[in-house]
């Protein structure tokens, strides 16, 4: 416990006294205030680094005075009174020196920084308890040599390589003529249950640093620049038993992820009314209508977007969005988002021969940005999307806001990402810059 822990009526009791080594003589009062005969306790600020701890006496029957903290700053202990004067000073030893917290909590086995020492866990639900201890005594390797000294780390890289097998998404082949060999570098987390214990050891392989140096980034918008796929989960589930659809049953969450998510318009159309495409258009019309009305109020940026924007503009890459919504909303998603001025480009799927899963708009896209494939790579969110891409002959990063990890990995994107925070996509980022040369304030536009 520290200072900043007493703030208001937070009573100081005589053990977090002892523990800040406070003299014997100074005692606490019931009503929250710590005295000396009566005077006030309260942290101030000093310009110095040292400790210095004033013992000011109080009158005989003086009104004590509530402890008051300083948050910002809690170099200096002063018991005072308006009317006492400074009658001793006591320095109190370095911080490291003054004593150790209470075991509060302390996960099992040695750690270099026991949490107890800083954080009190007692209170904590039992899976809570379960989760710290996990976080503190489980070390997450930084490096392959280091994975396969531990048995769970090595059978959980054996469990990626074989996954990459079966899905085919890297192609074993000889190395071709006048090409160099890149790196790939592995990424270990630990996926965690509800009650706090260990789900699985993860280790997996990202990579982009295939398309080095790198010249453009693409992105798809809706799931993948904004959370937008709740939105129009939420306007399919209220239109559709208006027209009797399902018996006038509302669809599940499964159902739009597995027949609308990322699909172009004409498809919904087709898939809702096969006997009546205009009618089907003319729904859709209605619905994307409905989504703008309920964005203006619940679109969100997909976490950590702002994040790769500037790493982006650092490096003075070109940047494209392409889309199969439709241009308005396409436009209004990119305005409410702040990124106007950052697109050079907009590829919108309707307005190309073919949309998405046919690689047309994603090529589009690399030629309005005068970018090649082979430096270019994508973000998408959805099974079309990262198809449309992967034909298209880049590299995906997919992105799991809005579908399932299970269904993305079958359109064989390079790896998956659960938002742009997630460390995968730093550390491929990371390699990306090492094999490019590059780093922030690199210009390639």
């Amino acid at each position: 416990m520290s200072p900043s822990d007493h703030q208001g009526e937070n009573t100081i009791d005589q053990g977090d006294l002892g523990w800040l080594e406070i003299p014997e003589d100074v005692i606490c009062g019931s009503g929250g205030a710590c005295v000396k005969n009566k005077a006030t306790v309260s942290w101030q600020e000093t310009t110095e680094n040292d400790q210095v701890f004033q013992l000011l006496p109080a009158e005989i029957g003086a009104a004590t005075r509530q402890v008051t903290s300083n948050v910002s700053s809690l170099n200096v202990l002063e018991v005072s009174n308006t009317d006492a004067h400074v009658v001793s000073t006591y320095k109190l030893p370095p911080r490291q020196n003054r004593g150790v917290p209470p075991d509060m909590f302390s996960p099992q086995g040695k750690v270099k920084n026991p949490i107890a020492n800083y954080v009190l866990c007692k209170n904590l639900a039992p899976e809570c308890q379960t989760w710290v201890n996990n976080v503190e005594s489980i070390q997450i390797p930084t490096r392959v040599e280091e994975a396969l000294k531990d048995p769970k780390w090595a059978a959980a890289m054996d469990e990626e390589m074989m996954a990459l097998h079966k899905n085919d998404t890297w192609e074993v082949m000889e190395l071709l003529k006048g090409k160099k060999l890149v790196g790939c570098r592995w990424v270990f987390t630990i996926k965690y249950k509800v009650d706090g214990s260990i789900d699985m050891y993860k280790a997996s392989k990202s990579s982009l640093s295939g398309v080095a140096p790198l010249e453009a980034v693409l992105f798809d918008i809706d799931g993948t620049l904004c959370d937008s796929d709740p939105i129009h989960y939420y306007a399919f589930r209220e239109m559709l038993p208006e027209i009797g659809f399902n018996g006038g049953v509302p669809i599940t969450e499964e159902y739009y992820i597995e027949n609308f998510a990322g699909k172009h318009n004409d498809d919904v159309a087709r898939i809702l009314f096969p006997d009546d495409f205009e009618r089907g258009l003319k729904f859709t019309e209605d619905k994307e209508a409905m989504f703008r009305r309920l964005a203006v109020d619940k679109l969100k940026p997909v976490n950590g977007l702002y994040k790769v924007k500037k790493w982006i503009e650092d490096r003075g890459l070109k940047r494209a969005a392409v889309t199969n919504a439709p241009r308005v909303n396409a436009e209004l998603m990119i305005s409410m988002l702040g990124l106007s001025d950052f697109f050079q480009g907009l590829v919108i799927g309707n307005e190309c021969e073919h949309a998405k899963p046919h690689p047309e708009p994603y090529l589009k896209g690399l030629e309005i940005l005068k970018a090649s494939k082979e430096h270019t790579f994508v973000f998408e969110d959805s099974v079309s999307g990262i198809k449309a891409a992967v034909a298209a002959g880049m590299p995906v990063v997919g992105l799991t806001t809005g579908n399932p990890e299970h269904i993305l990995v079958e359109a064989k994107p390079t790896f998956l990402i659960k938002d742009y925070e997630d460390p995968k996509l730093w550390a491929a980022l990371e390699e990306l810059d090492k094999k490019s040369g590059t780093g922030s304030g690199t210009s390639r536009a």
